[in-house]
């Protein structure tokens, strides 16, 4: 990768498990046989280093923001390696490119909480509001809830020519 993981998320991988336990599907491990998502199809590191490939692309993986497991229709839960703490990011595809926000100021936090019971997908999104819409096989109305990610919103993209 050519950064330095945080350490709390090398603990995790070499003294409990390599990835395949946490929240949603597990967190991603490392290779060549740490657990990987199966929505991401690659290892965190293969997904990584892909993700880095073209400059010019508006979705580029930034600089050491790591995936660590996916909630699928393009929304991740990412270790942002530039943070002695290991802070966790929510990350979901927009129009513009991809959005990040600030989920948890540590991996270690963030992990306790989940430990601790707190469904921590729940906490990554809020309803703001309901929309009706018509449900496409019953034609019927459907109330349908409209969320935004919780937390401070970081461009992390910043990062993409510098290491």
């Amino acid at each position: 990768l050519g950064f330095a993981l945080p350490s709390f998320y090398v603990r995790l991988v070499t003294e409990v498990a390599n990835g395949g336990f946490g929240p949603g599907s597990g967190l991603g491990g490392v290779p060549p046989t740490g657990h990987f998502d199966a929505d991401m199809g690659v290892s965190i590191v293969e997904h990584y280093l892909r993700a880095r490939d073209d400059p010019e692309d508006a979705t580029r993986q930034p600089i050491r923001v790591l995936p660590l497991l996916s909630w699928g229709c393009a929304m991740y839960c990412e270790l942002d390696c530039a943070t002695d703490a290991g802070r966790v990011l929510f990350s979901e595809g927009l129009d513009e490119g991809i959005g990040y926000w600030v989920t948890s100021p540590s991996l270690r936090e963030w992990m306790a909480q989940w430990a601790d019971g707190t469904d921590v997908e729940a906490e990554l999104l809020e309803v703001v509001r309901h929309e009706v819409r018509t449900n496409p096989f019953t034609k019927e109305p459907v109330r349908v809830p409209i969320r935004r990610p919780r937390g401070e919103r970081v461009d992390v993209r910043v990062r993409q020519t510098r290491a």
